[in-house]
């Protein structure tokens, strides 16, 4: 199947591939005001007769010098990826696990959601986001 080879400084990091993929993506951001920069390797399966889901395969930060390649290869063992769901109004029977929105926590690991039509968010998110939009009041 068709992967995403991704390595660091010369070290392989994730072959990035599912057979239900729909999609596939690996890119690097760059925060200049914040001197940081990430890398993130995700991407979209359907898996048969349930709703898509998401796929994450990287998330990881890069240093300055650092060097990203990715290389489109042929595999017949990918790197399996963690899979879940954001989206609270698609109905499924699999076992794809409901995230929070922001952190990519499940239910069982968190005190508690909140949950809207489109998207969950775990207590501490939430009371981190209170936190940032008070300390910008102030």
């Amino acid at each position: 199947m068709l992967c995403l080879e991704v390595t660091i400084n010369g070290q392989q990091r994730v072959l990035a591939g599912v057979a239900m993929a729909e999609t596939v993506s690996a890119s690097v951001s760059v925060h200049p005001g914040f001197s940081q920069a990430w890398i993130q390797v995700e991407g979209e399966i359907a898996p048969t007769g349930q709703p898509n889901a998401d796929a994450h395969w990287l998330s990881s930060s890069a240093a300055l010098g650092d060097v990203v390649q990715i290389r489109l290869v042929e595999s017949d063992a990918p790197t399996t990826p963690s899979l879940s769901r954001i989206d609270l109004t698609v109905a499924h029977t699999d076992e794809i696990p409901f995230v929070c929105a922001f952190c990519g926590k499940e239910p069982k690991e968190v005190e508690r959601m909140l949950a809207s039509r489109k998207a969950m968010i775990c207590r501490g998110c939430l009371q981190e986001l209170q936190e940032i939009a008070s300390n910008d009041d102030a």
